[in-house]
């Protein structure tokens, strides 16, 4: 029977974790996933991505990730030190996933997960509705996305972003940070930038549209290196929201400008 721990101190490797916890049937099959498609570990409100099989994850970790099809979102509650049984095994973590089917269509899973992110931005009862919010929640998850297109998400390109935020939707800088945040999880569940990109089609004007692509142009020219990840996903935007690759050009231009390139 495998042994149960929840010390904040203790580490596992992130494939043995996968293995122990009974999400795949080998280790090896879990490192494979790992490595192939990449797995988002939220801690401590940030997610990034990592491709390491032994990358060390601790209870209060999120893991996400892609399997048949459906997206697995799980919170480590403990760690073990071999594979045990199922009842052992369901007590390592808190799935907060909602599995689709595998028949179901990827449009509509993609709607399903854009569902469940603007519901982080919806107002309760007694808080004024903000007719804004799924378009703030698209946004800030598309300049999150080209910010960790290179796998390399820095506190500075954090702070770029809010910056953008702030100035695009007149928020406070607490009002940026959790929109920020917010869409940083949202991002790490997507497989794809389908639905934050449909709504910006039909919510924000050509300007609004213009903006958006050089502010992403902004956060792929800040490190001062070629930007090739970057490039690809505002190219795949640029057609999802249609506009032109001349378009794209001209805000390069103008991100450019504005850092004195």
């Amino acid at each position: 029977m495998a042994r149960v721990t929840a010390m904040p101190e203790d580490t596992q490797r992130l494939d043995k974790w996968l293995w122990c916890a009974r999400i795949f049937k080998t280790r090896a099959l879990a490192a494979k996933v790992i490595s192939g498609k990449g797995v988002r570990i939220t801690r401590n409100g940030r997610t990034d991505r990592t491709g390491k099989p032994g990358f060390s994850v601790r209870p209060g970790d999120t893991v996400t990730f892609t399997k048949e099809k459906s997206i697995r979102i799980l919170e480590i509650t403990g760690l073990a030190e071999r594979r045990g049984p199922a009842a052992e095994a369901q007590k390592l973590y808190i799935d907060h996933s909602e599995i689709l089917s595998q028949k179901t269509p990827p449009t509509e899973q993609r709607t399903f997960m854009l569902d469940k992110l603007f519901a982080r931005f919806r107002p309760s009862e007694d808080v004024v509705e903000d007719e804004n919010a799924n378009l703030k929640s698209a946004v800030a998850a598309l300049l999150v996305e080209a910010a960790r297109a290179d796998e390399e998400y820095t506190d500075e390109e954090r702070s770029l972003i809010d910056e953008m935020l702030k100035a695009q939707f007149s928020l406070s800088p607490e009002e940026a940070l959790a929109l920020r945040t917010s869409a940083e999880e949202a991002q790490a569940a997507a497989n794809d930038m389908y639905g934050f990109s449909r709504v910006v089609k039909q919510d924000l004007d050509r300007d609004g549209k213009m903006k958006l692509i050089e502010d992403m142009w902004v956060i792929a020219l800040s490190d001062a290196e070629k930007a090739p990840y970057e490039e690809m996903i505002i190219r795949r935007l640029i057609g999802l929201i249609y506009l032109e690759d001349s378009d794209s050009a001209v805000a390069r231009q103008r991100a450019a400008a504005r850092l004195g390139q």
